[in-house]
């Protein structure tokens, strides 16, 4: 099902573009992966032009969504899946800049 919901119900928030790429408020967005997928945010970053680039997973169930919300908080489907795994963080080698 990978996210046939999420897909469903974003699509009639926003009109879907060429591309056919699903997109909402990042709101809607985070609240839609929490409460239908108890999904919550496992990793951060940023992207080029000021992009934000999330990692949404439910631990229990291994679900997870990538999604990356521009500046005016207009968040769209990257990806998503099962079988999420977390990896602890490993420390900088020595010597390097971390």
């Amino acid at each position: 099902h990978m996210k046939l919901l999420l897909s469903t119900a974003l699509a009639v928030l926003l009109p879907l573009s060429v591309s056919a790429q699903v997109c909402a408020p990042r709101e809607t967005a985070v609240q839609y992966l929490g409460l239908d997928y108890g999904e919550t945010r496992q990793a951060v970053g940023l992207g080029g032009g000021g992009s934000m680039v999330e990692v949404f997973a439910n631990i229990a169930t291994g679900s997870w969504t990538i999604i990356l919300t521009d500046t005016d908080m207009v968040s769209c489907l990257v990806a998503s899946g099962g079988n999420y795994e977390g990896t602890p963080t490993e420390p900088a080698p020595q010597g390097e800049a971390g």
